[in-house]
């Protein structure tokens, strides 16, 4: 009989101010989950579960969860964890949780989402009843990035749904969870080639996939295995990354993206507009950036 998974959790107490930073370190630490919960004393618990840090807590006392493999030493994490914080660390304590625990968690706090006008993200355990008419994704929170809730996700989401993906061919680069490839075919594309660097994005975007009865309609790569299987450029291109990374992959994804295709690019802070914008514009034309909570959505033109 094999043994019960468990997990080490590190809670940290802090003000809205501070929670962007202690995420931040918590992911810098290795954590494989972050959770911003409701810090509010004899308050009613409502969760943000969010694998992307950096979002905006709606909490003025916010709980920030940093979920850790159960194999690693928690006396050492929490040396690990003042270190980063410095002398002023914040209030925390450090828990061991079983898998049913944490299952149980998500289970109270993740409610269906709905992304433009008819795109909804559902999470398997769900009772509700979606809307009539509704393109419903079926997600639940995992440790590869990408369930929704995040700023630069949801925008990706709404284009989705406001996008026409007939005869369209797309690949969904950085794929994550499979959150954005899995929707647009919800959306109607035929099929999606999914790419990230990360096996276990690979695994969880072949799971994804396969939870939504769409398999045959995605294909699930590591970077290596892709170039040896790509038939070309396509109509759309999808990179949900991060600034740096895709200022490292501007050549690359010009190449993916056929003469006038779409190009969406998200992850990115407002600020990093003008940086990415000279990485890009020797291939595209700009269409007019969207924003949300100070993170952007970029859609370019291919020439």
């Amino acid at each position: 009989m094999s043994e019960t998974k468990t997990w080490l959790q590190i809670i940290v107490s802090v003000n809205a101010n501070n929670s962007d930073a202690i995420s931040e370190h918590l992911e810098s630490m290795g954590a494989l989950a972050v959770t911003l919960q409701d810090g509010t004393p004899n308050g009613v618990e409502e969760a943000l579960y969010e694998t992307e840090p950096h979002s905006e807590s709606q909490w003025q006392n916010t709980k920030v969860v940093g979920l850790f493999d159960g194999d690693q030493d928690s006396v050492l994490l929490s040396v690990q964890f003042q270190q980063y914080c410095g002398e002023t660390y914040p209030k925390f304590k450090i828990e061991t949780l079983q898998d049913e625990a944490w299952e149980r968690r998500c289970l109270e706090h993740v409610k269906p989402m709905r992304f433009g006008s008819s795109l909804w993200i559902y999470p398997s355990w769900s009772e509700d009843q979606p809307p009539p008419n509704a393109r419903v994704v079926s997600l639940d929170p995992g440790l590869a990035f990408g369930t929704g809730t995040h700023p630069t996700t949801s925008l990706c989401l709404e284009w989705i749904d406001n996008c026409n993906f007939t005869n369209k061919s797309v690949i969904d680069y950085g794929c994550g969870s499979g959150i954005l490839a899995v929707a647009a075919i919800k959306c109607g594309a035929e099929h999606v080639d999914a790419v990230d660097h990360d096996d276990q994005a690979v695994l969880a975007t072949t799971d994804n996939a396969e939870k939504n009865q769409c398999s045959a309609q995605i294909s699930a790569y590591l970077p290596e295995q892709f170039s040896q299987a790509s038939t070309g450029p396509v109509d759309i291109v999808f990179a949900n990354i991060l600034a740096g990374p895709l200022i490292n992959l501007a050549n690359t994804l010009a190449n993916l993206c056929r003469q006038h295709g779409k190009l969406i690019l998200s992850g990115l802070l407002s600020e990093h507009h003008d940086t990415i914008h000279s990485a890009y514009s020797p291939w595209f034309t700009l269409a007019a950036p969207r924003e949300k909570d100070g993170w952007l959505l970029i859609e370019y033109t291919k020439k």
